[in-house]
């Protein structure tokens, strides 16, 4: 009994592995491929356009707001300054 048990926790170990190793690299290869670059060189007019353009990251929390932005991290910093007096109360009672 206790072999069989070695063996199917084995068995299992192997499934496992083969599972998290093999199966992320198959469903890498065959849904992710890489198509040959057919692409030609940037025209010179275009190549300007993109040196003059200023890129803006739209989707930053910081983008909604200076309001909203210090609003969310006060928050954050009173839900911790809460969470660990309540901690600290905790450890005080079982003194």
């Amino acid at each position: 009994m206790k072999k069989f048990l070695v063996l199917v926790a084995a068995l299992l170990l192997v499934l496992v592995l083969v599972f998290f190793w093999f199966v992320p690299q198959l469903v890498e290869f065959t849904l992710n491929r890489v198509r040959a670059s057919t692409s030609r060189s940037v025209p010179p007019q275009a190549r300007e356009l993109h040196e003059a353009l200023e890129i803006v990251d739209l989707h930053a929390d910081s983008s909604y707001g200076e309001e909203t932005y210090s609003k969310r991290a006060a928050e954050a910093t009173w839900m911790f300054r809460d969470s660990l007096r309540e901690m600290w109360r905790w450890k005080s009672l079982r003194r």
